[in-house]
């Protein structure tokens, strides 16, 4: 005798064929405008600005929130200027805490800074914000010497961008590349010589990998850096607006810092940049 338990499967596919699907047979739509003469509608605004109170004092309050001070006006200008400067010195050190190898140095853009100036005096969260108002990340780049070039010469290109000084040149011979500078600043006219051998020493090399920080907008070959997009990236997960909040902080009275080599090279160039003593 046959068993039929198990043709009752072959109705499923014909169950499921037969289940009704709905769909819309009209829309309708209707369009409201707000007017200003609106009957109510003065009250309507009041209640939202009610509501929305609560969430503006916290942030004003939060904006307002003191950070430290400056001892000097951070401008603008050239290459990314003194404020640029500043900048780069609270990536840096960020960069030195977080990484694990020896950072080479900073590049960033100037377009990312979006105030022309921060003013000496006490500086609060709400200009910090003004001025890196952007959800850019700091990272770490392994850029190999000849990338390293092109990069360089691009920002000479579009006038100097923020960047500290680089190291390749930190050590030669494995000694510091500060027992190799003069005691006294010298004009470069005056020494060629020696100027020249000093500047041979900083020149990169093309075989060579260097880790960069930078941020995320350029190593994804944001303004023209397209070929920074094959470097590896080391993501730090560091906001750079957190980093110089931050960096604020911990200085609390915040000035340019210049190593010894920095203070040189400036001089050699005869730029017009200003030392605090």
């Amino acid at each position: 005798m046959k068993s039929y338990k198990h043709y009752w499967l072959l109705f499923i596919p014909f169950l499921i064929a037969c289940k009704v699907r709905y769909h819309a047979t009209d829309r309708t739509f209707s369009q409201y405008k707000i007017q200003a003469n609106a009957e109510n509608f003065q009250d309507s605004v009041s209640e939202i600005a009610r509501y929305l109170q609560p969430f503006r004092d916290s942030l004003t309050q939060e904006m307002n929130v003191l950070l430290g001070t400056s001892s000097m006006t951070f401008e603008k200008g050239k290459g990314g200027g003194t404020l640029g400067r500043l900048v780069v010195q609270a990536f840096e050190q960020a960069a030195r805490k977080n990484f694990n190898k020896p950072i080479s140095g900073v590049i960033t853009n100037p377009g990312g800074l979006r105030m022309n100036q921060l003013p000496e005096g006490p500086i609060t969260t709400g200009k910090i914000f003004e001025l890196l108002p952007f959800e850019n990340e700091l990272v770490i780049l392994a850029v190999p010497g000849d990338i390293l070039e092109t990069w360089m010469k691009l920002t000479e290109e579009k006038g100097g961008w923020p960047h500290s000084m680089f190291m390749p040149y930190a050590t030669y011979q494995e000694k510091p590349i500060r027992s190799y500078l003069p005691a006294n600043n010298i004009n470069r006219e005056l020494h060629p010589t020696y100027v020249e051998s000093i500047l041979n020493l900083t020149k990169t090399k093309t075989d060579s990998m260097y880790y960069i920080a930078t941020n995320d907008y350029l190593a994804n070959g944001g303004d023209n850096c397209d070929f920074l997009k094959p470097c590896k990236q080391i993501h730090t997960h560091l906001l750079l607006r957190s980093i110089l909040i931050q960096y604020i902080k911990e200085e609390k009275n915040i000035q340019l810092n210049y190593s010894p080599e920095e203070r040189w090279w400036f001089t050699l160039f005869q730029t017009d940049t200003k030392f605090k003593q």
